[in-house]
């Protein structure tokens, strides 16, 4: 994947368009598959094992639920920016990519800003938020907080494929949708700082690293 980019940076050549239609109107660019397999298709796996660290079986992934909201997290960002992007490349004689002419312009333009904002900057935020929860909130708190992103997420996604893909008007039902889901994450970011800094005691939080117990050095000759 640097390989493709550094030679698109030094030289004239760019990554093919892959999967074309309507004379190469439609196409996903190659480099996106590969940052969307490789950097968000990884990414899922290592917050898997992440997940499941510790645990043993997918069952008592319920005993860690920051991890499962950091996983969901960077789920729903891999189907915001790889499967909702991927699925609007396919179809730029609708969407138009960046022609405000186009039917599907005004979706088109909201995916835009929405990818990044979400997709790329406050779902990944909300796994930082989640790593955060879990080295140093106590455990008692971990349920409200991760749950609440979990369902903020949600709440957010399922807006955002509403105001994409069905409805784009600016004040309409995905706006509304994606202002609860911002507002329920929001509500855990404050319940974050409250029980990690505002409202904890001294002593009160788990330590950041696992303590050890000093060995005992032995005698050679016991």
């Amino acid at each position: 994947m640097t390989g493709m980019y550094l030679a698109a940076a030094f030289s004239s050549w760019a990554p093919p368009t892959w999967f074309t239609s309507h004379g190469g109107t439609n196409g996903v660019a190659s480099d996106d598959v590969v940052t969307g397999t490789l950097v968000m298709g990884g990414g899922v796996v290592v917050l898997s094992a992440f997940a499941m660290v510790g645990t043993g079986k997918l069952a008592s992934m319920r005993d860690h639920p920051a991890r499962v909201a950091a996983l969901w997290s960077w789920l729903l960002s891999f189907a915001t920016v790889v499967i909702v992007g991927v699925s609007i490349e396919l179809d730029e004689t609708y969407f138009g990519a960046g022609d405000p002419n186009a039917t599907g312009a005004a979706k088109d333009a909201i995916f835009t800003w929405l990818h990044q904002d979400v997709g790329l900057l406050l779902l990944p935020t909300v796994i930082l938020l989640m790593l955060v929860v879990e080295r140093l909130v106590a455990r008692r708190h971990h349920g409200a907080i991760a749950w609440s992103a979990i369902a903020g997420s949600s709440i957010l996604f399922l807006g955002a494929v509403v105001w994409v893909l069905i409805k784009p008007s600016l004040h309409g039902p995905g706006y509304v949708i994606s202002t609860i889901g911002l507002i329920t994450i929001g509500i855990a970011l404050l319940a974050t700082l409250w029980w990690d800094a505002i409202g904890s005691r001294p002593g009160a939080r788990p330590p950041l690293l696992p303590t050890r117990t000093p060995r005992t050095p032995t005698s050679p000759h016991a």
